[in-house]
Formats: C-alpha cells, sequence, structure tokens
C-alpha cells in the first residue's frame, strides 16, 4: 500500500483501524 497525503486521510485510517479491531474481535 502507498502512503500518499489526501483529504480525508485520517478518517480512512480511523476507518481500517476499527475493521481491524473488529477482525481481531472476532
Amino acid at each position: 500500500m502507498k502512503k500518499t497525503r489526501h483529504e480525508g486521510d485520517e478518517g480512512t485510517v480511523a476507518f481500517w483501524l476499527l475493521m481491524k479491531a473488529l477482525y481481531k474481535d472476532e
């Protein structure tokens, strides 16, 4: 994955963190 600075990047990171947490929970 390429790390690029884009508007809403922080939101995307938070979303992925949430997804990761949900995946880890299962």
